[in-house]
């Protein structure tokens, strides 16, 4: 998978279905563990999850994640673009 390019601040249409993709081959599309909703929705953004120590993604003391969520009662999954993307 190339790697995620978030120049402009927000995943396109065609990152967000390689990203859909690369879960499914993960078998990280299974249904919400809330609700068993087997549809959910992958946002445009990224999530940087901080890290304390600054320790991290290329040193920015950050992890990106993609950010999942159920259609139908909103649970939220995030998913490391280092693990997704073979970046690390």
């Amino acid at each position: 998978m190339p790697i995620i390019d978030l120049t402009g601040g927000r995943l396109t249409e065609e990152q967000r279905q390689t990203l859909a993709s690369e879960l499914g081959k993960r078998s990280a599309a299974l249904p919400c563990p809330r609700c068993a909703n087997p549809y959910f929705t992958i946002m445009d953004g990224v999530h940087n999850l901080g890290l304390s120590g600054g320790v991290g993604y290329r040193d920015f003391g950050a992890i990106p994640a993609a950010v999942t969520i159920c259609n139908r009662c909103g649970f939220i999954a995030l998913h490391a673009l280092t693990v997704l993307t073979g970046e690390r």
